[in-house]
């Protein structure tokens, strides 16, 4: 034994050092099993809230772009109305006073 500590004279000394020697135990993490699962539980689900909520936010601002959207698309359409009557309007007047 002590031809061994000769060789390695911080053999006992890593014992005593957690996650270097054979000393430390998983035990020493301060949470159990169960605690351990209730806190990545609770993470997972903080997580997918997180989750939730951004979409929502994105959904909302979609489809206030898309009301925008059909706003600009009525006013367009009303345009194209607007010069197609008006259009209808010059023929008929056109034919009138080339009938004349």
């Amino acid at each position: 034994m002590m031809m061994l500590k000769m060789m390695n004279p911080f053999g006992s000394v890593t014992d005593s050092i957690p996650g270097v020697g054979g000393g430390g135990g998983d035990d020493d993490e301060g949470e159990s099993k169960e605690e351990q699962m209730e806190q990545e539980r609770l993470r997972q689900e903080a997580i997918k809230q997180a989750e939730r909520e951004r979409r929502d936010k994105y959904k909302k601002q979609e489809d206030e772009r898309e009301v925008m959207r059909q706003s600009i698309r009525d006013k367009v359409q009303a345009k194209a109305m607007a010069e197609q009557q008006l259009n209808n309007i010059k023929g008929q007047v056109g034919e009138k006073c080339s009938i004349q």
